[in-house]
């Protein structure tokens, strides 16, 4: 499988060389996409990634900084191959917040409005526990506290663990404010894990991960420290915490 990290930053101002979060996994002949940050179809494309491959898309939550280029990814699928969309017939859309997906079909609808019979998007609610699987991949919701605690119970912000090839990757998602106790939560023995630094030092967070079995961390959706010297914060990982990691930016691929 490999993974394509489009966006690598934390919502803020625009920052050159910096856009909002958002990767590709690549598996056989289907694109599973998550988040979809500002101009991440564009990054996609640029790469070499086949747009016309995309099975399903999973958002973490509806903050613009993870969705801010959703409507974009599928006006590019439309203009890149006018009604045929490739090897699916329908693309899952899984989303916590039905609303925001409504928002942005009319979006699409207003410039074309047979713009369904373009990209057939079918969408799907998040909750806690296996949402979908296929061939190639299947994957867990685990919600996290990122905003807040539901009064009604419907949580809107998760974190996803894909299990692919025999292999376990964890994908946080943008994890609670107050502290980091959603990673005890959420990670558990994995060989590749995704975690956001945005809203925490790198260093809390690799003290939350003490004594968690993790094959490589791939830091992303970075807040200010990690972008101005990732280097340092590489090093700080490895040696410090006796941990593999590498700091993703926009245009990083990886394989395993």
């Amino acid at each position: 499988m490999k993974f394509y990290f489009l966006g690598t930053c934390a919502g803020t101002k625009p920052i050159s060389g910096w856009h909002h979060q958002s990767f590709a996994m690549e598996v056989g002949q289907a694109v599973y996409w998550f988040d979809a940050g500002e101009c991440s179809s564009y990054t996609a494309h640029i790469m070499g990634l086949n747009l016309l491959q995309v099975k399903t898309v999973f958002i973490s939550h509806t903050h613009f900084d993870h969705v801010g280029g959703l409507a974009n990814l599928f006006w590019n699928m439309k203009k890149l191959k006018g009604k045929s969309i490739g090897a699916f017939d329908k693309v899952n859309l899984f989303i916590p917040n039905r609303d925001a997906w409504k928002g942005i079909k009319t979006l699409l609808e207003a410039d074309r409005r047979n713009f369904s019979e373009y990209i057939p998007v079918e969408p799907f609610d998040v909750h806690d526990g296996i949402i979908f699987s296929d061939e190639n991949i299947l994957v867990e919701a685990i919600h996290t506290e990122h905003l807040g605690k539901p009064e009604n119970g419907e949580w809107k912000s998760f974190s996803y663990k894909i299990k692919c090839e025999g292999r376990t990757i964890i994908y946080t998602g943008d994890i609670g404010l107050a502290n980091v106790d959603d990673l005890d939560r959420i990670v558990c023995d994995c060989d590749l894990l995704l975690v956001e630094t945005g809203h925490h030092p790198y260093t809390e967070v690799l003290d939350a991960l003490e004594g968690k079995n993790i094959g490589m961390i791939a830091f992303t959706h970075h807040g200010e420290a990690i972008r101005k010297n990732p280097l340092q914060a590489c090093y700080h990982a490895q040696v410090k915490y006796d941990r593999k990691a590498i700091i993703c930016m926009d245009g990083t691929t990886l394989t395993i």
